[in-house]
C-alpha cells in the first residue's frame, strides 16, 4: 500500500495558519498591488512525479470581513488553453487549481480550477473521484490577468458560503494548491503540488494531497 500522509484535525503541529486582514481586495488581477503584501504565501509547490521541474507558481491567500481571498502568479512562457463557453474544457489546458474540504477524508469536497483566460471549472466531489459538475461555488469571483512571465489568478470566495459548506475557519478545515502546466492540449501535464501525497502517479484527489489549515485569530 502506498503511504499517504492524512492530517488529522487535532494535530496542531500541522496546522498550517492563514492570515487576517481587513481590508477587501480590488479584483482586477494585479498580485503586486499593496492588499496581497502581509498575505500569507506558499511558494514550496513541487512537481513530485518529475523532479526535473522547477516550481513558478506563488500562491497568496487571507481572510478579510467577508472573503477567502486567493491569488497564483504563475511563470509560464507557453500557455496553453482551449476559448470557448464550455467549462469543462479548463482542463484541457493550462490551469491552477484550489480545493477545499471540510474533514481530512473528504466525504464531500470542493474544487476550484481557473485557467488563464480566467474561465473557472467548480465541481463538488466525493472520495474517490466522484465528481459533480453541475454545482457552482456561489458567489466566487475570479480575474485574470497575462502578464509578461505568465499569467496571474486573483479571486474570492464568501465565507457565509464557506460556513454553509462546513468550511470551518476556526476549528479547521484542508486546502490542496495545485497547478497543471499544460505540455499538449488536453494530453499531457506537468503537474505541481503544495503537500507531496507519495503517490506513485498523480493524483490530487487523495487525502494526502490536503493541509490542515485555519484563520489566525485576528486580533494576534
Amino acid at each position: 500500500m502506498e503511504k499517504q500522509r492524512i492530517l488529522l484535525m487535532n494535530n496542531s503541529t500541522d496546522v498550517f495558519y492563514i492570515v487576517y486582514q481587513s481590508l477587501e481586495i480590488r479584483l482586477d488581477g494585479i498580485i503586486d498591488s499593496t492588499e496581497w503584501d502581509e498575505a500569507t504565501v506558499i511558494s514550496s509547490l513541487k512537481s513530485p512525479w518529475a523532479f526535473d521541474k522547477k516550481n513558478h507558481t506563488v500562491f497568496r491567500c487571507f481572510f478579510s470581513d467577508h472573503y477567502f481571498n486567493f491569488s497564483f502568479n504563475v511563470i509560464d512562457k507557453d500557455i496553453k488553453v482551449i476559448n470557448n463557453s464550455d467549462k469543462h474544457t479548463v482542463a484541457e489546458g493550462d490551469r491552477v487549481e484550489l480545493f477545499l474540504s471540510p474533514t481530512p477524508t473528504l466525504d464531500t469536497y470542493y474544487c476550484l480550477e481557473v485557467a488563464p483566460n480566467g474561465k473557472v471549472l467548480d465541481y463538488k466531489a466525493k472520495f474517490y473521484r466522484k465528481f459533480d459538475t453541475t454545482w457552482c461555488f456561489k458567489g466566487c469571483e475570479v480575474a485574470s490577468k497575462l502578464t509578461e512571465k505568465g499569467y496571474a489568478i486573483e479571486g474570492r470566495l464568501p465565507i457565509t458560503e464557506m460556513k454553509k459548506l462546513h468550511l470551518d475557519l476556526q476549528k479547521g478545515f484542508h486546502m490542496g494548491v495545485y497547478r497543471a502546466d499544460c505540455t499538449s492540449l488536453g494530453d499531457s501535464f506537468d503537474w505541481y503540488t503544495w503537500i507531496d501525497p507519495l503517490n506513485k502517479t498523480p493524483d490530487f484527489h487523495v487525502p494526502a494531497s490536503f493541509q490542515l489549515c485555519r484563520i489566525r485569530d485576528k486580533h494576534n
